[in-house]
């Protein structure tokens, strides 16, 4: 499973869980003004007959070089 994000300079951070698990804080930021696609969360080892829950969430906070706190998604890849 694969989380694709249009990082950029006014992205925030976001958590991202899987099945209930520990969440990862997922630093969207990049210094261009201009996004870029990019892969910001895999999870690999997962059972392919089972099913499974993602959760994320936008936080509040964001890099204290990042101009705001947004935070978008591009696609969700599940193999």
């Amino acid at each position: 499973m694969a989380l694709n994000s249009t990082a950029c300079n006014g992205q925030g951070i976001m958590s991202v869980s899987v099945d209930g698990g520990a969440a990862t804080s997922v630093d969207l930021y990049r210094s261009s003004s201009q996004g870029v696609n990019a892969p910001v969360f895999t999870a690999d080892g997962l059972d392919p007959t089972a099913t499974h829950i993602l959760k994320v969430t936008v936080t509040v906070t964001k890099n204290p070089s990042s101009q705001g706190n947004w935070a978008s998604l591009v696609d969700a890849i599940i193999a």
